[in-house]
């Protein structure tokens, strides 16, 4: 008997109701639309509409890996950031809206320069480079990623930028790069307490390096040093924080004795997330 739209909704969103999965009508509804190769107001415009078999099929194995905890992000391949959209898949951590604070950030700090050079350390998916070159296009960006895996990915998001240059490098013994305007990350910061309590998603699929620090103020301290022998007098560095950091505050005060703690912002949470700091 042939499905249709309404039936398999109604089947992958029991199934991933019974697994757990938090928003399953909404991911069983994303996942069919990737099936169908639809989109929403088609599915809801016609729920009779007949399914075949091979579509059926290929909608049950989505099904199945959600229910398995797999990022939906994963599975759709893509992820909304900013004003742009963001390739993703295993390998890579999956941009988050919080993050969207120290694209923010960046763009008011280099609203009054001409041409800045930025360089965002362990740039992941490329997400925060895209998203600042597709809002100033005369800047000159530069990402440094260790991973392999996620240095791919970037390179699929950035193809398209010609004033992006991608560099495979650690922060902690991160290449110098010249004078830099603003210096960006969202580095590991999670202490293993805060690790463990993640959902399945996100400990089980996005990659343990770029959520992890055993000591939450460690990465920072890495980022100061490259900060002191790359960063312009007067340039900025930004940098995304958890409650760990924000517990810890003061910290930021004294990273670097060449480094002056500006401010810190928050998200749209009310959390303290992103810290400002000037090269003195």
């Amino acid at each position: 008997m042939t499905s249709t739209i309404r039936s398999l909704l109604q089947k992958g969103s029991s199934r991933l109701r019974d697994s757990k999965v938090r928003k399953f009508d909404r991911d069983a509804r994303i996942l069919l639309c990737l099936a169908l190769e639809k989109d929403k107001v088609f599915i809801l415009a016609y729920p009779e509409f007949e399914v075949s078999l091979k579509t059926e099929r290929k909608y049950i194995s989505f099904i199945k890996r959600r229910a398995a905890g797999e990022p939906i992000q994963y599975i759709t391949g893509k992820q909304p950031f900013w004003t742009t959209e963001i390739l993703v898949g295993k390998g890579c951590l999956i941009p988050r809206p919080e993050t969207e604070v120290l694209v923010e950030e960046a763009l008011v700090l280099a609203k009054g320069m001409k041409a800045p050079v930025i360089a965002d350390l362990g740039c992941g998916s490329g997400a925060i480079l895209k998203a600042i070159s597709e809002s100033r296009g005369d800047c000159r960006l530069v990402g440094i990623e260790k991973s392999a895996e996620a240095l791919r990915w970037a390179r699929r998001n950035l193809s398209m930028y010609p004033n992006v240059t991608l560099i495979r490098g650690d922060f902690f013994k991160a290449p110098e790069t010249g004078k830099l305007d603003l210096i960006l990350s969202n580095p590991p910061y999670l202490s293993v307490k805060e690790f463990d309590s993640l959902p399945l998603e996100i400990k089980g699929f996005e990659p343990k390096d770029a959520l992890l620090a055993e000591d939450p103020m460690e990465p920072y301290r890495a980022i100061a040093k490259f900060a002191e022998k790359n960063l312009k007098k007067g340039g900025y560095l930004i940098v995304e924080m958890g409650s760990e950091q924000a517990r810890r505050h003061r910290a930021f005060r004294t990273l670097s004795p060449s480094l002056e703690l500006c401010r810190f912002r928050k998200d749209l949470g009310g959390r303290t997330r992103v810290s400002v700091l000037q090269r003195k």
